[in-house]
């Protein structure tokens, strides 16, 4: 199991005004409101691929058309594509896998008493699908997050450093205590480097994970929990398509209690 703690940069920031953020001597380089709307559910889907699995490009595109589409009316997909190194072959090793990823999939399998991972696998709002669901397993996932409404979660950057931003989060108190608050800085257009062994897949993958971090909550004002992070952006990322997903999630991990997103880092 991951020591999530132990990966975690806490920058406590103190509220002031109940609504924003007061930070000295800091450039605050957007403000970005990740809440629901009430037209629009949210809905968390996590794919578990790999550049090396033989069914991935066939799923990946499967997926790329569900998200294209206003497949599920009132609800917003939010898609994060986790790649896993358990898949690389000698001479196709994937440059987007992280033993992370592996972890935060390890543990899905061990809260449902399974001993194993796979890849492609699709997770809906927490719920893992079955083994080989196709397009109407996924639409019926997102269907449910209409009955299961998100909690909403304030986010506020600034840049203390060109190489990397600070997300000062806010959160309802209603969320639980003990759910875990994950932001996780997502690419989009990232080359697919296996179509030179698979022409099946997309050109590109969306909603990539470059870097997935807990954040804690460490203070209580107004009804609202607050927690600081600082977000690292390494030059090999295209800043231009870069963005923010945050989330909290009950332990094990569990149902997805809140989400939304930033659609660029500033």
């Amino acid at each position: 199991m991951l020591d999530k703690g132990a990966k975690t940069l806490i920058l406590t920031t103190l509220a002031a005004g109940g609504v924003s953020f007061t930070v000295s001597a800091l450039v605050i380089v957007g403000v970005c409101h990740v809440i629901h709307r009430s037209e629009a559910v949210p809905s968390l889907i996590e794919f578990y691929t790999s550049e090396s699995c033989i069914n991935c490009p066939v799923a990946e595109n499967m997926l790329d058309k569900v998200l294209d589409h206003d497949s599920v009316p009132g609800v917003k997909p939010v898609f994060l594509e986790f790649h896993v190194e358990y898949g690389n072959k000698p001479g196709r090793k994937d440059p987007y896998a992280s033993l992370h990823n592996l972890i935060r999939q390890g543990d899905y399998a061990l809260s449902s008493g399974k001993e194993s991972v796979y890849t492609p696998q699709i997770i809906v709002d927490g719920s893992s699908l079955p083994m080989g669901s196709g397009p109407d397993a996924v639409l019926e996932a997102m269907k449910r997050a209409v009955d299961r409404p998100k909690l909403p979660i304030h986010v506020q950057l600034e840049q203390p450093q060109e190489n990397q931003v600070t997300a000062h989060l806010k959160v309802a108190d209603v969320v639980p205590p003990d759910a875990e608050i994950w932001l996780a800085t997502v690419e989009d257009g990232v080359p697919n480097r296996a179509l030179k062994f698979d022409k099946r897949g997309p050109e590109t993958h969306r909603g990539v994970v470059r870097n997935l971090q807990m954040v804690k909550l460490t203070q209580v004002h107004d009804h609202e929990r607050l927690g600081s992070i600082t977000i690292p952006l390494k030059p090999a990322w295209n800043r231009e398509n870069l963005r923010l997903v945050v989330f909290a999630q009950e332990t094990a991990p569990g149902p997805i209690l809140a989400l939304g997103q930033c659609d660029r880092i500033p």
